[in-house]
Formats: structure tokens, C-alpha cells, sequence
């Protein structure tokens, strides 16, 4: 059967005997995200440490751990590589950056052999191109622009980043349409302007919801400027909107702590 956790993957072995070769990545180069994207050095990779996975299953040899977490991966790479992603063995990446954020990640741990490890061409019979490009899609606003950059590099599963992605919009666009017919809503006082009681959440706005999650599982480099980084996003938020959006059922549900729903997953 399909193994459990990664500790358990990793422990029991290669499910065959096929091999695949780690990728050569090129250096990092700066450019802009639609020419990154145009030849696909802008595509999302992994960053899986080896040592770590191989410490908790007591494997030693590293080439048959990556090839344990390929072939792990390609029975259900959407869930699977949440469960990598939560288990702080991996990180994201992209393909233009890999192996300068290898070398931070393999510096971070002390020497830590880490790997970098491709999506699959397609997810869920669509091509990553396409999943990719929906979660960094350009938005009308700036603020939502700033939200799907941070969404698109955290580490988390690539179906949510673009359901994040897709609420981010959704919101800015029920906040224009809520705003009066001047602006943006006049509540620019400092409070989150919040409104209802129909759920005992409701003093927490949707925006420090998906915050939460995004930078949830940060490592200790990424963590620094976090506080100031979501304060930023609020004061932008606010300052586009009047107000800070009220709990939508998207992110409620996915909110740490939120009570299981039929047909979801835990974070």
C-alpha cells in the first residue's frame, strides 16, 4: 500500500528500481517574471533535505532517499508534497534561484546534503505552466500583487498557492465593490473595520488568515522581517480598501485549528 508519512516512505525503500538523476540547474540571473516564465526558469521546484529524511528513517545512502521521494511524490504530488512541505524538510523554490537557495538551506543546517527535485510537467491533468501562471498572474491591484508573491513563494501545496491566489483576488474584488462610489471604504482610523457576528471569528479579517498561513512555515532566515512584511500588507490592504476583509469561508477553512470539513484536509 501507499506509505503513510515520509519517515515511513523513506524507511521502506524504492517501490522499483528506477533510477533518476538529479537535474543540472543554472545559476541564478535576474530577469523579469514573464520572461522567467516564457522559459520556464520561473517554475516552482522542492528543496528536500536529504540528511534530515534520511536521519528519521535510518537510511544512509542519499541517492536511494531521493529516489524514494521522487517516487513517493508521483503518487500524488499535490498532497504529497504538502506533507514534505509541513514537515520542514523542504522548501520552495524556483528554477532561476535553486542553487543559490540550496546553498543558503544546505549552509542553514550545517551542511545538510539537499536536493532539488522538479514538479511533474502536469498536476491533476492540467500543465504546471498553466497552474504556475494562475497563481502569478498579474493583479489590478498592487496590494494583491504583493499578497501572490508572498502566496507563490511559501511553503505550501501548488493548489493551495492558487487557491490563495484566486481568493486574494476575490476579495479586493467584493472590497471595490463594497467601497462607495469615491473610493475605497472610509475607515482609515487604525481599525479593521469588520463587520457581523455571524461567526465567532469575526474579528479576524480574512487578510490575517491567509498572513497566517503564508508565513507559517518559515524557516529561521525567512522568519526575519516577517512581522513587518504583514504589517506593510495590512497598511496597503487598508489603505486600498478602507478596511480589512472580513473571514471568508475559503479562508476560515483552511485557518490553523479550523474544524474538519467533508472533502478538505488539515493543514
Amino acid at each position: 500500500g501507499t506509505p503513510a508519512s515520509w519517515e515511513e516512505a523513506v524507511a521502506g525503500g524504492l517501490l522499483d528500481d528506477e533510477s533518476e538523476e538529479e537535474e543540472a540547474f543554472v545559476e541564478q540571473r535576474r530577469a523579469d517574471s514573464t520572461e522567467l516564465l516564457d522559459d520556464n526558469e520561473g517554475l516552482p521546484v522542492l528543496l528536500v533535505d536529504l540528511t534530515a529524511l534520511a536521519a528519521e528513517a535510518g537510511q544512509s545512502d542519499l541517492q536511494t532517499v531521493r529516489q524514494v521521494v521522487v517516487q513517493t511524490l508521483d503518487t500524488g504530488f499535490i498532497s504529497r508534497s504538502d506533507d514534505l512541505f509541513a514537515s520542514g524538510h523542504c522548501r520552495h523554490s524556483e528554477r532561476w534561484r535553486s542553487s543559490e537557495d540550496r546553498r543558503r538551506m544546505e549552509d542553514e543546517r550545517g551542511g545538510a546534503v539537499v536536493t532539488v527535485i522538479s514538479y511533474p510537467a502536469n498536476i491533476d491533468g492540467a500543465p504546471l505552466g498553466l497552474f504556475w501562471r494562475s497563481v502569478r498572474s498579474p493583479s489590478a491591484w498592487e496590494v494583491v500583487d504583493e499578497l501572490k508573491e508572498a502566496i507563490a513563494s511559501c511553503n505550501r501545496s501548488i493548489k493551495w498557492k492558487l487557491d490563495m491566489s484566486a481568493e486574494c483576488e476575490a476579495l479586493a474584488e467584493a472590497e471595490a465593490e463594497a467601497a462607495p462610489q469615491g473610493g475605497a471604504a472610509d475607515n482609515l482610523d487604525g481599525s479593521d473595520g469588520l463587520g457581523g457576528d455571524s461567526h465567532p471569528q469575526n474579528n479576524v479579517s480574512s487578510l490575517d488568515l491567509i498572513l497566517d498561513l503564508v508565513f507559517q512555515r518559515c524557516s529561521l532566515y525567512e522568519l526575519e522581517g516577517v512581522t513587518e512584511k504583514k504589517a506593510g500588507l495590512r497598511r496597503m490592504w487598508r489603505s486600498t480598501f478602507g478596511r480589512l476583509p472580513p473571514p471568508s469561508q475559503l479562508a476560515l477553512r483552511y485557518a490553523p485549528g479550523a474544524p474538519a470539513v467533508a472533502g478538505t484536509r488539515p493543514v
